[in-house]
């Protein structure tokens, strides 16, 4: 049996949690993306750590990528063009960007980030759900009756 606990009241909770400093955090990736004429947020080993954070309220999409021809990756080549497509689309779409980014690391900038994630194939593609989304799909898998 699991325990039945006011759904609601967690959600309030976890927003009392969550810093202020995550708006911030939104209107600088905004600015970011609205700069780079595809909407892909560049990384590296800099600001990878701040976009990925687990306070954040937002999405982020995230293509860990090896372009440089000496790192032979196809498939990485193959992909680049659709991401950034599917970013600017977003961006047409959605001109205040919904909270939802696009990213890039490229190993050339942030090797570092390579190793210490153990990447180990040149291309790597996630989508990083906001704090808040995780959590409530989490509470209801785990509180709610219906779903199990």
């Amino acid at each position: 049996m699991r325990p039945q606990f006011p759904i609601s009241l967690i959600f309030l909770l976890i927003s009392l949690i969550l810093p202020v400093t995550a708006e911030d955090a939104v209107s600088r990736w905004s600015n970011l993306a609205a700069k780079s004429s595809t909407n892909v947020i560049r990384l590296d080993d800099t600001n990878f750590d701040e976009i990925i954070t687990t306070e954040r309220n937002y999405t982020v999409i995230v293509a860990l990528t090896a372009l440089a021809p000496v790192y032979q990756c196809a498939l990485c080549r193959e992909f680049d063009p659709a991401f950034s497509t599917v970013a600017l689309s977003w961006r047409k779409a959605h001109p205040h960007s919904d909270n939802v980014f696009f990213a890039k690391l490229d190993f050339a900038n942030g090797r570092p980030i390579f190793v210490r994630v153990l990447i180990l194939t040149s291309f790597s593609f996630y989508n990083l759900l906001p704090l808040q989304l995780l959590l409530s799909l989490l509470f209801t898998w785990l509180f709610d009756d219906d779903v199990n």
